[in-house]
């Protein structure tokens, strides 16, 4: 019994001592660890003093994962992590690594991560990112030399959300001397139209059209400008500028439409029908414009045109009636609020939109009509995601095809985040889309209803010049041009095509109506 007991202490004192060398063995690994990962940090530091941002990623990652490192320097390897990656123009891959650093809460490192973070969020113009920079920052901490971008992506922000006083003071604070300065402007200029102060938009509105550098930059100007006269009640000033976008402008199509309002607003109905007859052409039919039949039957029944307005009813219902209503209703019911559906049909229609439409083969099944999609994808925000994925797929092809990154660790890292980011912007993209989409019903549902009045009062029209023409009265019929004649448009450029020809499209906007009204 003795011999037993002594054997047991003996076997316990065994496993005490195996214990205890193991543990030393442990305590032995990590500080070899952490003496690696120290001297990998040293080469690392040399690496990026001499712009080897590549090898300095890899091993900057290989340093995220080991487990030896100290927290201290977990966190310096991530800030260093995210300036190497922020160098080679991967700044989605950047960003992740700021806001780890940011997420660790108070360092060293926390100030230069969030300015960091703030500039990398808006090369990429990812409105999540930007919006967790400006939570974390104090703005008096903020560099001088990067404080006018944090005015102006914080005005920005308000004015999405609708703190429009805001967002105006914010505007202003961006110094002249500041690249976001003519941007800021701009904005300022939108800002004081929504809240009714034009006259106060136009000085700066032109000052930016005499400092832009590019056609589409100046183009977009004379529209504004054109919006500011117009909101005034200038409507000639209003028609003058709206003329001057040229036919070959990607606003062409958008100005038209406006025009013809400032034109109607003018009292030039002849100049309303001569343009909306160029809005109603082939070249057009792609465009979401059922506002503008309403527009042309106004004009129609002002002048008691009813055949031609008859036609132009007839023809908003077949366009833009219940079918295409129906459309509407049946994807928005059928999608759930969580779908990625309205991402995927508005990325698809982003696609088949950049191909030339003389090119086309064919047509995609789209669920939803074609020009509500063109028309979703000119929305602000919805046009914002789009360009933040696209920025994002141009980084996942970057790191594709640099050989280095491909063949390491990090290259698996990066598809997987870059991959999450997509979904996560599509999530974002099919919400937006689906508030959007209600929107475009509900002011279907508008347009209906005025379609509707027109129609009673054509209807009515008709039966007051029957009465008329029963009782004998003569109903005065007056050309609208009867004081020119058609040589005088000819000479000027213009051509009379009838409403059932062939419409060529170098012949766009070289209408002129010569219609009479039939009015008492």
């Amino acid at each position: 019994m003795k011999n037993i007991k002594i054997f047991a202490i003996l076997a316990m004192v065994l496993v005490s001592l195996n214990g205890l060398a193991q543990a030393k063995k442990t305590n032995k690994k990590a500080n070899v660890s952490g003496l690696v990962a120290s001297n990998l940090l040293s080469q690392v530091q040399s690496l990026i003093a001499n712009k080897n941002y590549v090898q300095a990623s890899t091993k900057l990652y290989q340093l995220t994962r080991s487990p030896g490192i100290k927290e201290a320097e977990k966190i310096q390897v991530h800030y260093l992590l995210g300036l190497s990656l922020a160098e080679l123009n991967l700044d989605q891959m950047a960003a992740l690594q700021f806001v780890e650093v940011v997420r660790k809460g108070q360092s060293k490192y926390l100030k230069a991560a969030l300015d960091r973070l703030t500039l990398s969020a808006d090369r990429l113009g990812d409105d999540t990112l930007i919006n967790y920079s400006l939570k974390k920052i104090n703005p008096k901490e903020f560099p001088g030399s990067k404080i006018d971008m944090l005015y102006y992506r914080t005005g920005d922000i308000e004015y999405l959300k609708g703190n429009l006083d805001v967002a105006e003071e914010n505007f202003r604070k961006v110094a002249s001397k500041s690249l976001y300065y003519d941007k800021a402007q701009y904005q300022l200029a939108t800002l004081l139209m929504e809240n009714k102060k034009p006259e106060e938009s136009l000085p700066l509105l032109k000052r930016g059209y005499q400092k832009a550098k590019t056609k589409n930059d100046k183009q977009i100007m004379i529209m504004a400008m054109a919006r500011a006269y117009y909101q005034m009640e200038e409507w000639e000033k209003a028609i003058a500028y709206y003329k001057k976008i040229p036919r070959d402008s990607v606003y062409w199509s958008e100005t038209l439409f406006e025009l013809t309002w400032a034109q109607l607003r003018a009292a030039k109905f002849r100049s309303v029908l001569s343009t909306l007859q160029t809005v109603h052409s082939p070249f057009y039919e792609e465009d979401y414009l059922p506002e503008s039949l309403l527009v042309r039957g106004i004009v129609y029944l002002y002048i008691c045109k009813f055949d031609e307005l008859e036609k132009t009813m007839e023809a908003f219902d077949k366009v833009y009636g219940k079918d295409f209503y129906n459309k509407m209703e049946r994807f928005y019911e059928n999608a759930p609020k969580s779908s990625l559906l309205y991402a995927q049909e508005l990325l698809k229609a982003y696609e088949f939109s950049k191909i030339d439409p003389s090119i086309r083969k064919s047509n995609p099944n789209f669920d939803l009509p074609y020009p509500i999609l063109r028309s979703l994808l000119q929305e602000g925000d919805i046009r914002r995601v789009i360009t933040y994925q696209e920025k994002v797929k141009k980084e996942m092809e970057q790191v594709n095809k640099n050989k280095t990154l491909s063949s390491s660790s990090l290259y698996s890292y990066a598809q997987r985040m870059l991959k999450k980011r997509l979904i996560s912007s599509e999530k974002i993209l099919s919400n937006v889309a689906r508030v959007h989409l209600k929107n475009k019903m509900e002011q279907w549902k508008s347009f209906d209803e005025q379609a509707g009045f027109i129609k009673y009062e054509m209807t009515n029209g008709k039966k007051e010049q029957l009465k008329k023409k029963i009782a004998g009265k003569d109903i005065g019929i007056s050309g609208l041009d009867d004081k020119r004649s058609r040589d005088f448009y000819i000479e000027n450029g213009y051509e009379y095509w009838p409403v059932e020809s062939e419409v060529w499209i170098d012949e766009l906007g070289n209408y002129h109506y010569v219609g009479q009204q039939s009015c008492q």
